[in-house]
């Protein structure tokens, strides 16, 4: 297998930013930097993932963008320090900085050398008069872009919603070894994973197998929050009527990003509704450490997006309405300190079930996000599941075979669970931060290596 680099993203992205011009996602005025700047920023970002800081892993957003762009984004929300002078855009400098830049609230602004907006166009300062890329006029740090942490909530399926947009820029993102993922203003272009490029659509929990076997549960919860609404459908003319579902599974997500974040690895293994802790079926497969059936969050969810869309609707109608009497509007402020509430509760569901990851062993959960235990060791046995299947794309559709034997402990068990399980599936996180999923399809066993987490791909 050839491995993709930094440098093999280039094209990739600009691709991906041609689309999201045509499709008007980036502005007609927006500019991508220059292809050697793109490289620089990449290549050092891919090095800084290597990295650690007090036995630290390295964890950042780098914003190529000037202190001028940010400005022009007109958002008061975005706060800037700016560094005077400006600092070099070192490794060594990366790694002091990035303990203060926490990615989820802020960035790490970098331009180059010669400042302003200039030099991201073609012919720039920071090019060399014969076009090349002069080292010496290699990018510099010019300070911190704050966002808030509501962007990342929103972008991991929760929050009340995107307060701050990340400003119109290219963005790279250090989040594990080896991994570095590209996004401008919130869309995804690229990500660099376990030697591959992969692209934002490629993720399985939306698209193929593994939503296939999130769909039963996705849809018991729309009809959940249609039915508490009085509502036929979510969307009537039809633009986002799948947003109950995407929802549904983003609670997934913000799990697996959750353990991940803990930077110690875990298993969930997900079963069908009705399935108990003392079934037979269950005893000969797991064996559980701590039996702890509690009712989960479902009620929670649903309470949530049925919060959300109230306050949506009422803030639309007072949004038209001529005068707005004082009793809309307490309504409206009940509405959004009990959507707040809710929320937090959701926060502190997530982290605490990412806690019960930590423990050895897996943490299973039914379709409907019920807990049934955690610390549960995968008993059964599969000494002929010798090779599994990675899929190379979310629809198993590109498919190449792997020893089993290539894998820890970790992903073996989830392995054989899913080999005697073909109604589970398992989400599997490694230490280094790589989460992936795996199912059984017919007679092979199948495991996605590259899972992309959230609407930023980080």
């Amino acid at each position: 297998m050839a491995f993709a680099y930094p440098g093999d993203l280039i094209p990739v992205i600009q691709a991906r930013w041609g689309e999201g011009q045509r499709r008007g996602s980036v502005m007609p005025t927006d500019r991508l930097p220059p292809p050697e700047i793109i490289r620089a920023a990449l290549e050092m970002a891919y090095h800084l993932s290597f990295q650690t800081e007090e036995q630290r892993r390295i964890q950042c957003q780098i914003a190529l963008c000037s202190p001028d762009l940010v400005d022009a984004a007109n958002n008061p929300a975005l706060e800037q320090v700016v560094f005077r002078p400006p600092r070099p855009f070192t490794l060594a400098e990366l790694l002091q900085l990035a303990p203060a830049a926490d990615p989820r609230v802020a960035l790490i602004g970098v331009e180059p050398r010669a400042g302003g907006s200039g030099p991201w166009a073609e012919g720039g300062a920071c090019q060399a008069a014969d076009g090349g890329f002069r080292a010496e006029d290699r990018l510099q740090i010019w300070g911190l872009v704050n966002i808030g942490s509501d962007w990342w909530e929103f972008s991991h399926g929760g929050g009340l919603g995107p307060a701050v947009f990340p400003p119109p820029c290219l963005i790279v993102s250090v989040m594990e070894p080896g991994s570095i993922s590209v996004s401008w203003g919130g869309l995804v272009l690229a990500t660099l994973r376990d030697g591959r490029v992969a692209l934002p659509q490629d993720n399985p929990l939306h698209r193929g197998p593994v939503a296939q076997f999130l769909a039963p549960g996705a849809e018991a919860f729309a009809r959940a929050v249609l039915r508490e609404l009085g509502l036929d459908r979510w969307d009537p003319e039809g633009e986002d009527e799948e947003y109950p579902q995407r929802f549904y599974r983003h609670y997934l997500e913000r799990l697996a990003h959750h353990i991940r974040m803990r930077q110690h690895g875990g298993t969930v293994l997900l079963v069908p509704g009705g399935v108990s802790p003392n079934d037979g079926w269950m005893a000969r497969r797991v064996a559980f450490k701590y039996v702890a059936p509690a009712p989960g969050v479902w009620e929670l969810l649903v309470r949530c997006l049925v919060l959300r869309r109230r306050l949506a609707d009422r803030q639309g109608q007072m949004e038209r309405a001529e005068t707005i009497a004082g009793a809309d509007f307490r309504s409206l402020q009940d509405l959004s300190l009990e959507l707040q509430a809710v929320e937090r509760a959701l926060s502190e569901s997530v982290r605490f079930l990412a806690a019960l990851a930590a423990v050895d062993g897996a943490l299973v959960l039914n379709d409907r996000y019920q807990l049934l235990g955690f610390g549960a060791e995968v008993i059964a046995m599969a000494p002929e599941l010798r090779t599994i299947r990675l899929a190379r794309d979310a629809l198993a559709r590109e498919k190449e075979p792997w020893p089993i034997d290539a894998f820890g402990t970790r992903h073996r068990s989830a392995l054989r669970f899913c080999y005697h399980c073909p109604d589970a599936l398992a989400v599997i996180v490694s230490q280094d931060g790589d989460v992936r999923v795996a199912r059984r399809l017919g007679d092979e066993v199948v495991l996605w290596p590259e899972v992309t987490l959230g609407e930023l791909g980080v």
